[in-house]
């Protein structure tokens, strides 16, 4: 219906040749990939805000599209220095793997003071680089040093040299892997620890830390390590606690030893809860009994072998809790180099927390964000050579930096008490690491609650809640979760123990909060089968669906406990399952950190006010919720116009309630009233303006959406928007407005390459000088709102939102005049 033969414009059906591509608008530009970032190539200058009619002030403002990333300004150091961003952070990595590779000798190897040897410089180095994703020809020549024969070298370089071997995932090198494996296992002391010489009588707590790390990775990669080996250094660390919760550097589990006498520290504290991690993952994934396809046996239950661990680790959060909630965590003004000691500096601090504290995914401890402010920390203290004190502390620091901003995937949302929410405390812990894995990038998760705000909530593609019972929440909360939803966010919900409890409850949850989706089991025709794996379909994933895209996902089968007990091979269907969803959520999407800013706090003083109202009419004309709402924090912020958002009106309401812009969408478009019709025409007589796009580029509303036009305002009236139009060049609004070119098509799910736009495809009704109904059949709603769409031919969301702010500042510019006697 809609091929068109040679043109140039065409990706699959259907073609831009109904939107009149044929004027030669349109080129071929190459495919998008999945994270690609939402920067404009072309920066717009700091508006001000002059109306071409109406001079209504001259008000410093934002750009419409955004900024290439440039190096941050320099900020003051101090506590009080501004919050770090993603930008501080990628600068901050740029500048310490620069340091490193200039403090490498000729030969390959780094040296520093405050470790005993080279090669455990030199591996910790290269360890930090593999970390950072920094490859050189430095790092080769390296690691081809410590790739060689080890026989004569430390502990500290064969761990480091462990954890590079089995992250290279070389099937030649399992040997060497054994070999390394063994070593360790024959270093571990009677006590349960390890340190720089063998059968040491007090365990070093980092050296010990990093040991079981290094052995970790192996043993996720499938290779052996004696069970003995790990219940020994549980042994070690929970002896060892203090009984304060917390764990000095060097801990001893005899209790009239030097260590009882020192007292915990943050390092200590942090290196002892995150080698428990470890231990549990280790030691205890099966405790409640193997899930079975269904459940768990004792899913829920305290197990008694493991409260022992449990209460250490819980012990351990709350000295970490206390210690922040005293003003004694990591900041600027405690920062420190560790004297000669490269384990008792902040750059090891950092390093510790990040690898204590991001596995259990709490984003505070105490009331304080500890991730922001041990990363302002860093920022601050970093030198101007790049590096934080010499080799060892820079590499400390880098490890430290790159671990915790990756993107993030997941938030796992906490309701009710832990027994509600946390039945699996390692189900997306696991999960995100095979996403990982699978998607060859690092991926991040954290805990979040419906308390934090919409802004915290969105950093992430998917919130994830699971339980046995159904989920209840407040008004307030319900709220949020809708508001996230409408804002383009998707969640997985998934029944611990297949409990149709939870499954049931969370259903009617949505229903009730969205009762406009349709939710059915997965059609087989639903890219979630095939997103990125090729899944076996079934019903136990149920589907909430608004017309352009499934924005909720229940599962019924009890994955979440196949994803705590990290059964990967046995139930590699429901971890591919939850892959592709990942991959559905985020179709075109890019990921964020957890230092990933949104809109600017601060907004640019109220110009005017727009009263905005969705029109009712005979298709879905709900579709794409939150696009009013997101385009209004845009206008607010970064142009001084307050959108009013009335409630869903039909034509007949808009006049009586004062409405200056009628907002119209859907993927169908029905209304056939003459009366409506007339109040239409009334509406627009008045001065007020139709802001109309098909949602999802839908043929089935544009084509019914045009007859409409031309029948009621009249054929003579209805034509293209020129591209010399102040509209498409912003000439309307000076400065403020966006030039409309260059506008990139969104990538749809199995297309070839979309083409790019010379100048937005829009049409509208005239009146006179001015337009008073403006049309886009490419869509602007689900760009605006900026979710995954999988099947949408629309403009991508950096310019979907210049065009719709474009149309809604040319509406503001009209309602002004018609306001003027």
């Amino acid at each position: 219906m809609y091929a068109h033969e040679g043109c140039a414009a065409c990706f699959d059906a259907p073609c831009l040749s109904r939107y009149d591509c044929d004027m030669g608008s349109a080129r071929t530009i190459t495919k998008r990939s999945l994270f690609r970032p939402l920067v404009s190539a072309k920066p717009i200058p700091p508006a001000v805000l002059t109306f071409a009619v109406l001079v209504v002030g001259f008000i410093p403002a934002a750009p419409l599209r955004g900024q290439p990333m440039v190096e941050p300004k320099p900020q003051p150091p101090g506590d009080d220095a501004p919050s770090p961003t993603a930008e501080d952070v990628d600068w901050a990595v740029s500048r310490a793997v620069r340091y490193l590779y200039a403090a490498q000798s000729r030969q390959g190897i780094w040296s520093d003071a405050g470790l005993p040897d080279p090669d455990g410089v030199t591996a910790l180095a290269s360890y930090a680089l593999f970390e950072g994703r920094a490859p050189g020809p430095g790092l080769n020549r390296a690691m081809g040093r410590l790739l060689g024969d080890a026989d004569e070298r430390t502990i500290l370089d064969r761990l480091f040299t462990l954890q590079l071997l089995v992250a290279a995932g070389n099937k030649q090198s399992r040997l060497q892997i054994q070999k390394v494996i063994r070593f360790l296992e024959l270093q571990q002391s009677s006590g349960g620890g390890w340190s720089y010489e063998a059968d040491a009588d007090r365990a070093h707590g980092p050296i010990s830390y990093l040991v079981l790390q290094s052995l970790n990775d192996a043993a996720a990669k499938g290779h052996r390590v004696s069970k003995k080996l790990w219940q020994e250094a549980e042994r070690c660390w929970i002896d060892s606690q203090h009984d304060d919760g917390g764990w000095p550097l060097l801990p001893s589990a005899s209790e009239d030893s030097a260590a009882q006498r020192e007292p915990s520290t943050l390092g200590g504290t942090a290196t002892g809860l995150a080698a428990l991690n470890i231990i549990y993952k280790q030691q205890y994934l099966n405790a409640e009994l193997a899930f079975n396809g269904r459940f768990k046996a004792k899913c829920g239950t305290d197990v008694v072998r493991t409260g022992a661990i449990r209460r250490a680790m819980t012990q351990a959060i709350a000295w970490l809790d206390e210690c922040y909630a005293a003003g004694k965590g990591i900041k600027p003004s405690t920062w420190s180099r560790g004297g000669e000691s490269a384990f008792t500096s902040s750059p090891y601090e950092v390093f510790a927390l990040t690898r204590a504290v991001i596995p259990t995914g709490r984003t505070h401890l105490g009331s304080t964000d500890w991730y922001r402010d041990a990363i302002h920390a860093v920022t601050q203290a970093q030198q101007d050579n790049g590096s934080w004190g010499g080799v060892a502390g820079t590499s400390l620091a880098l490890a430290g930096l790159t671990r915790g901003h990756a993107p993030l995937m997941f938030q796992k949302l906490q309701y009710g008490s832990e027994s509600d929410w946390n039945l699996d405390p390692l189900d997306v812990a696991h999960l995100t690491d095979w996403c990982g894995e699978r998607f060859e990038q690092p991926l991040s998760w954290r805990t979040v609650t419906l308390d934090a705000d919409l802004a915290a909530l969105r950093l992430s593609p998917i919130l994830y809640l699971n339980g046995h019972d159904a989920p209840a929440f407040s008004t307030t909360e319900r709220n949020r979760l809708r508001s996230y939803i409408e804002d383009g966010g998707t969640v997985l919900a998934v029944a611990c123990c297949s409990k149709k409890e939870f499954a049931n409850g969370a259903a009617d949850l949505v229903a009730s909060i969205l009762p406009r989706l349709k939710n059915a089991p997965l059609p087989p025709d639903h890219p979630v089968w095939t997103m990125e794996d090729n899944v076996a379909q079934g019903d136990d994933c149920i589907g909430f669906s608004d017309g352009c895209r499934t924005s909720v996902f229940v599962l019924t089968s009890g994955a979440c406990c196949a994803w705590h007990q990290n059964r990967t091979k046995e139930y590699t269907r429901l971890f591919a399952l939850a892959g592709n969803i990942a991959r559905y959520a985020t179709f075109e999407r890019p990921l964020q950190s957890r230092l990933s800013a949104g809109l600017p706090a601060t907004q640019a003083p109220t110009t005017a006010i727009l009263k905005v109202a969705t029109l009712q009419h005979g298709g879905d004309w709900w579709a794409a919720p939150g696009a009013l709402d997101k385009l209004s924090r845009i206008l607010r912020t970064r142009q001084g116009i307050e959108l009013q958002i009335s409630h869903p009106t039909d034509a007949g309401g808009a006049a009586h309630n004062g409405v200056n812009v009628l907002w119209l969408t859907g993927h169908e478009f029905a209304l056939s009233d003459t009366n409506e019709r007339a109040a239409l025409r009334s509406f627009v007589d008045a001065g007020g303006t139709i802001v109309a796009s098909a949602c999802c580029g839908r043929a089935a509303f544009d084509d019914t959406f045009r007859a409409f036009a031309r029948e009621t305002f009249g054929e003579d009236r209805w034509k293209r928007v020129p591209a010399d139009d102040p509209l498409m060049t912003g000439a309307f609004a000076p400065q403020l407005a966006a030039t409309l070119e260059d506008m990139d098509i969104r990538q749809r799910l199995n297309s070839n390459a979309p083409p790019r736009l010379d100048w937005p495809i829009l049409f509208g009704v005239r009146d006179g000088d001015r337009w008073a109904v403006i049309y886009s059949p490419l869509d602007l709603p689900c760009g605006v709102v900026g979710h995954a769409c999988r099947d949408c031919l629309g403009l991508e969301p950096r310019d979907a939102r210049a065009a719709a702010a474009n149309l809604m500042l040319y509406a503001a510019q009209q309602s002004l005049r018609a306001a003027v006697p």
